[in-house]
């Protein structure tokens, strides 16, 4: 399929998913008021400060999936293979219906804000889209800024480092089970945007959630057409985007998988 072509198909998908939100937004606004979150995790504040809109992945889930991996890949990285499939697999046997497995699909480049990484795409749809995301090299670059869209990086293996302009002008060093003096979960709000390094073969697992379609100049278009010139990486990740929110919107069992995992994420008290 061309790229002119999926492009254009995804834009259909994007008007559909905008009223499908708002329709959603007005039911699940008064449905979730009240509920409670447990505090068992480092990313409560986030999930409290998301939208009523209830989501199908829970950060809380992916967190406790993401911790478990560490160590794995070996202080020279010798085992990341097994590592980032262990982590595919985990994510799989908890959303079974859903995630494309270790056996299944491709690494692809990914190319933002000047930074080029490898992703494997988990899960896409237009409001939701999990992938494993990461390079074995140093490279650094751009975050990119969404004003529709939260991104979550959870770290799995290595080292990233970003700050934000202003503030108190310091650095954030984001590992899976590092020092004290470090994180592993980064949060990009919505409308902010970041520089990032990434060091001694960071991983992690990337959830974005909102209005996806919205950020694709940004996220997804620019890098890879006007900076590597890739065009074939772009067409893959298009297509299996548009493929996976096909089935999700024609496949009974997904119907009523998304459905069950929207009822019972744990990160809104149930």
């Amino acid at each position: 399929m061309k790229l002119k072509s999926i492009l254009c198909l995804l834009f259909v998908l994007f008007f559909i998913q905008n009223s499908v939100t708002r329709a959603d937004m007005q039911v699940e606004g008064n449905t979730d008021q009240g509920s409670t979150l447990t505090t068992n995790s480092s990313i409560d504040d986030e999930i409290m400060s998301s939208s009523p809109k209830r989501y199908i992945f829970s950060l809380k889930i992916l967190e406790e999936l993401a911790k478990s991996s560490a160590g794995i890949s070996g202080a020279d990285g010798k085992n990341r293979k097994l590592m980032l499939e262990e982590t595919n697999q985990k994510i799989k046997e908890n959303y079974p219906e859903l995630i494309i497995g270790p056996n299944s699909g491709e690494w692809i480049f990914n190319s933002v804000g000047g930074s080029l990484a490898e992703m494997k795409i988990l899960y896409c749809s237009p409001s939701e889209y999990l992938a494993i995301w990461g390079s074995p090299v140093n490279t650094s670059g751009f975050s990119g800024r969404y004003p529709k869209m939260d991104v979550w990086d959870i770290m799995l293996d290595g080292k990233m480092t970003s700050y934000a302009p202003g503030g108190d002008h310091q650095t954030t060093i984001f590992m899976n089970s590092g020092p004290a003096n470090t994180e592993q979960v980064s949060w990009l709000k919505k409308g902010i945007g970041k520089q990032f390094i990434l060091e001694d073969g960071a991983y992690m697992i990337d959830y974005g959630r909102g209005d996806l379609l919205s950020s694709l100049s940004v996220g997804l278009v620019m890098g890879h057409k006007y900076v590597t010139g890739d065009k074939y990486s772009l067409n893959k990740i298009l297509s299996i985007c548009t493929k996976e929110t096909f089935k999700n919107w024609l496949n009974p069992e997904r119907i009523r998988a998304i459905r069950h995992y929207k009822e019972t994420n744990p990160d809104y008290g149930n």
